[in-house]
């Protein structure tokens, strides 16, 4: 990272791994990426209130 464009970048690879989780994550799976990894994501990507699929249940 060059200096000046630390956040530029930083918000580019946000938006890549964000993009990339969804992608795989989502489909695969179809469910929401977990909380802990949206409270890293800014909250713009957090689901509204009756969006999220319920978690599996683990038997």
């Amino acid at each position: 990272m060059t200096a000046g464009r630390g956040r530029a970048d930083t918000d580019a690879v946000a938006r890549w791994i964000r993009q990339s989780l969804h992608t795989t994550y989502d489909t695969v799976l179809r469910e929401p990426l977990p909380d802990s990894l949206l409270d890293v994501l800014d909250n713009r990507d957090r689901p509204q209130e009756g969006d999220s699929v319920e978690p599996r249940r683990r038997s």
